[in-house]
């Protein structure tokens, strides 16, 4: 019942991110944050509220600074508060206390290294991610999804998955707290996928001194086949971590 499970929110996730053939042929190495394209920005700076969103081109950090996202665009999904292109990754670094009532996602990844379509969200800040949308899940990466470095992230959603990686491990690691709450009647709190056929760690690891996740699922409530947690593999639990 787990891999039907499984398969299902595959199935499922597979049709979000499909596109017509001529869409996938472009290249997207944007970055859209707050309605606007911060790496084609000139300054790569975009108002936020009263805060401010910063990307460096040199190192690929994105810099959140008391920001509040409202405004939502994308390049495959629509009406994502963050959202990198197919070609692109998202680094984020915390700083103060941010907010978006819009989902974050890193689309599907085309690299030879696989390294695309990965999210790491790292403080000393703190994020509330708050979504009512069906798609994406609220924090959604195409591949591997990491919270670390005592950040602080609060997921909760009306619809979907809280935290998602699609292709990839979820790793809450080295002090970070973090809460996920999905609401609504699908949806696990947080998940890593195992698409079938798929040969890589999927996994949950909540590691180190300090790490804290809580986690809860409306659907899990009431249907044993939905748990609050699921990972493809193995859920990983080291070095003083709490759940």
């Amino acid at each position: 019942m787990r891999k039907f499970a499984a398969f299902a929110v595959f199935v499922f996730a597979t049709v979000l991110f499909a596109l017509p053939a001529p869409a996938w042929a472009v290249e997207h190495k944007g970055i859209n944050v707050n309605g606007v394209d911060i790496v084609a920005d000139d300054d790569h700076i975009v108002a936020c509220g009263n805060g401010t969103a910063k990307y460096d081109p040199t190192t690929g950090v994105l810099t959140l600074t008391n920001a509040k996202i409202t405004k939502g665009t994308g390049y495959i999904t629509t009406q994502c508060g963050i959202e990198s292109g197919r070609d692109m990754s998202l680094n984020i670094v915390l700083v103060g206390e941010n907010t978006t009532i819009l989902p974050i996602s890193a689309t599907s990844g085309d690299s030879a290294d696989g390294t695309c379509g990965d999210i790491t969200i790292s403080g000393p800040g703190s994020l509330e991610v708050t979504s009512s949308q069906v798609a994406p899940n609220a924090i959604n990466a195409y591949n591997s999804l990491t919270i670390k470095d005592g950040a602080r992230v609060t997921v909760r959603t009306e619809s979907s998955c809280a935290i998602n990686a699609q292709n990839g491990s979820v790793n809450i690691i080295n002090g970070a707290h973090v809460e996920a709450t999905s609401a609504g009647d699908y949806g696990f709190a947080v998940s890593a996928l195992q698409p079938s056929g798929d040969t890589k760690d999927n996994d949950i690891v909540v590691s180190g001194k300090g790490t804290y996740l809580k986690a809860s699922s409306a659907k899990a409530a009431v249907n044993a086949d939905n748990p609050t947690l699921y990972a493809g593999n193995d859920l990983v639990l080291e070095d003083g971590a709490v759940i």
